[in-house]
């Protein structure tokens, strides 16, 4: 998903990056960080795809592969 798109998801849900960040214990930055994937951390997002009901592998495809086999495989 473009970055453009999930911070969007997160503005509709009622999340700023900033209140994202503070919810989270970490800094802005790192956030914006993991939306554009120039840094992995699974709690980071984890707590985006709960918070715009999408999955990992829908937000991430190229890092979160694993994750769209998981759950193909659940599926069948």
């Amino acid at each position: 998903m473009h970055p453009a798109d999930i911070k969007a998801s997160l503005i509709k849900a009622g999340f700023s990056l900033t209140k994202l960040a503070e919810t989270e214990g970490v800094s802005q930055p790192l956030v914006t960080q993991v939306i554009y994937g120039r840094s992995n951390s699974k709690r980071i997002a984890a707590a985006i795809s709960r918070i715009t009901g999408q999955p990992l592998h829908r937000l991430w495809p190229s890092q979160y592969h694993d994750e769209a086999a998981k759950a193909r495989t659940r599926a069948a």
